[in-house]
């Protein structure tokens, strides 16, 4: 039963069983997800019920005794569509007692008038701040942590091309030679702690050409209490598809991949300096969509609380340890970073000849029925307007809202590689990592 109104302080999720535990059939074992939209057909709740079988397993004949849990996360937006805030509450019935907890917010975004998020905190106290140029990149971005005691900040700045001087006008100019079709040539960071200087990081990264551009290698140079250079080297195979990454320093490990005849990874595989135990995941495709997976590393389709690292090991949410799943019902998607749109900044398409919007949308969400929100961000009324060549804005809105038969999840290649960055593995929250190609 649900208390209070849905995302208002205060409301909570109460379970309508009385006993500590319950006594179901064992086809009840796992768990289920209820959505909720509004009238604009944004996604506002996702409440998920979970059964999961008490210590021991104990059976009452045909039934299985189990835990039972009600978990809500609620969803507000901006007037014109965008992620606005996530908040969650729930209850939980075990062995010892009911505990309830109140609707608490998990992440709230603020936005630019262009809809990108210019600020991003979370339930840690993290705060994630970002600045753009007209080229709708982050040329910086601050990021402060409250690590115990301690508030931990880290600014970046991000260079895509080098500049010349016009000898004639006395002006910097882009060097055309530098671009590499927007990925980031090299970055700098400084990191403190309570306002006191801590280290220095650079990276420099190097592309090989193709028909695009795609990463060669990553190197990170740290200065200040902790020093040293770790080297990410990527390689590939006669079609151009990534098969290795190997990182070379701090938290050495090697990456390697089997893809498919398009280069979509099927098998990921990581070792750890001879760690017995390491991220490994199988993604199954089924006329180039990905339809299931399985591994160690937990679930892609996790929901926002879970999806915000809480430790620094090299599994999924910062986990020093594995945890097996699978999962073939991909066509839902839940709210986190990645779905919700906060990575930050508007995204590009190039129309190609027979596109509709509908067709874009599939493509870029994974969600069709999204195709107007591509027209309102460019000003378009029908697919007649849409032109081979043209580019579009791809506004940063939540992905895959809908959970229908026609609805799939988009494959990323940044989630399909891993963790490639040189350096200490520290789990990211909204897929930033550099990927194979740009």
């Amino acid at each position: 039963m649900l208390s209070g109104a849905a995302g208002a302080a205060g409301t909570t999720v109460v379970s309508s069983i009385a006993q500590y535990n319950v006594a179901v059939p064992s086809s009840l074992i796992g768990n289920g997800v209820d959505i909720g939209y509004n009238k604009a057909g944004e996604r506002v709740s996702a409440t998920t019920t979970s059964f999961t079988p008490q210590s021991g397993n104990p059976r009452e004949g045909n039934l299985v005794r189990a835990s039972f849990s009600v978990n809500q996360e609620t969803y507000t937006y901006t007037a014109d569509g965008y992620l606005a805030s996530t908040s969650v509450g729930g209850s939980t019935i075990e062995a010892r007692g009911t505990t309830i907890s109140p609707v608490t917010i998990e992440a709230q975004d603020t936005r630019d008038a262009l809809g990108r998020v210019t600020t991003h905190t979370d339930y840690r106290g993290t705060t994630h701040t970002s600045v753009y140029n007209n080229d709708n990149q982050v040329i910086s971005d601050t990021m402060t942590t409250l690590q115990g005691g301690d508030t931990v900040s880290t600014t970046t700045a991000y260079t895509y091309y080098t500049t010349t001087t016009d000898q004639s006008t006395g002006i910097a100019i882009r060097n055309p030679n530098s671009y590499a079709n927007g990925a980031v040539l090299s970055q700098s960071s400084t990191n403190t702690k309570n306002n006191t200087y801590q280290y220095s990081s650079a990276i420099t990264n190097t592309y090989r050409w193709t028909d695009s551009a795609q990463q060669a290698t990553i190197t990170n140079v740290f200065s200040g209490n902790q020093s040293g250079t770790t080297t990410s080297t990527f390689n590939y195979d006669a079609n151009n598809h990534v098969t290795q990454v190997s990182v070379i320093g701090q938290a050495a490990r090697t990456l390697t991949y089997t893809t498919d005849s398009v280069g979509q990874v099927m098998v990921r595989k990581q070792t750890d300096n001879g760690k017995t135990t390491a991220p490994e995941q199988f993604y199954f495709y089924f006329n180039g969509v990905q339809i299931g997976q399985i591994g160690n590393n937990g679930d892609d389709s996790t929901n926002y609380a879970a999806a915000i690292p809480s430790g620094t090991g090299p599994f999924a949410g910062g986990a020093t340890t594995g945890t097996s799943s699978a999962n073939f019902d991909l066509n839902y998607q839940a709210m986190n970073p990645t779905a919700a749109g906060d990575n930050g900044a508007a995204g590009s398409y190039t129309v190609q000849s027979g596109d509709t919007l509908a067709s874009i949308a599939q493509n870029v969400w994974g969600d069709a029925s999204l195709w107007y929100t591509i027209a309102q961000a460019n000003g378009i009324q029908s697919d007649s307007a849409l032109a081979a060549g043209m580019s579009l804005t791809i506004p940063a809105k939540v992905e895959n809202l809908h959970d229908n038969a026609s609805t799939f999840k988009v494959y990323n290649p940044a989630k399909a590689l891993g963790d490639v960055q040189p350096g200490a593995p520290v789990p990211q929250s909204d897929d930033c990592g550099v990927f194979g190609a740009i």
